[in-house]
């Protein structure tokens, strides 16, 4: 997979913005419910709709063993793409913002679920950055219906991570992964085992723990 298959410029994007879907997925990590949503209403990329990663492209079983944040199942997950006019005939486009990286988990969810999509590289700091405008308000679609392909990505549960022959890469902040802080989950550190943490920005290693 080429760097162009998942990063669209912002140059990029102007040229075919007609052409494909647009969302916005901001959120962050800790933040209260509804929060980047109110940022999108007070200021978004025109024509751009707004993909809730809590509420779309999460699951919510209520069992902690499934994790913060597990995969949604596929009809919940076309429900809410659905409801935001995507029929998946289009290519789309998703971005976020500094401090996040939902984007990127909207990339892997909704490829793994089958469709063509890309992350806006620098978000909405780099498209105003670039003097176009933003918008405020809702932008309504017409709800439509959508056939999910789901498995394009391959995935691995807790007891594959515990017996994984290989390295694990933890892309959470450095002082998470070694323990010294830890804001939302109930235990600190990493999962045992060949766990490397490396920068979701730069990917630079950052710390090892070797297999115990």
């Amino acid at each position: 997979m080429a760097r162009s298959d998942v990063i669209c410029s912002v140059a990029e994007y102007t040229a075919v913005a007609a052409e494909v879907d647009l969302l916005d997925v901001r959120w962050r990590l800790g933040e209260p419910a509804g929060e980047g949503r109110q940022r999108y209403l007070g200021g978004h990329l025109p024509g751009a709709r707004f993909l809730s990663l809590e509420g779309v492209l999460t699951a919510h079983t209520g069992n902690p063993l499934d994790g913060r944040h597990p995969l949604p199942d596929p009809e919940d997950l076309a429900r809410g793409l659905g409801e935001l006019g995507i029929t998946g005939d289009r290519p789309i486009i998703v971005y976020d913002e500094p401090g996040s990286f939902a984007a990127g988990r909207a990339w892997w969810v909704l490829t793994w679920a089958g469709l063509d999509v890309r992350v806006l590289d620098g978000g909405i700091t780099a498209w105003t950055a670039a003097g176009l405008p933003i918008v405020a308000g809702e932008v309504a679609a017409e709800p439509t219906t959508i056939t999910l392909a789901p498995g394009r990505l391959p995935t691995i549960d807790a007891d594959d991570a515990a017996a994984w022959p290989g390295i694990l890469i933890d892309a959470r902040a450095a002082e998470r992964y070694r323990g010294e802080i830890e804001p939302i989950d109930p235990r600190a550190g990493h999962i045992q085992g060949r766990s490397t943490s490396r920068s979701p920005s730069c990917g630079r290693r950052t710390e090892r723990c070797p297999m115990t």
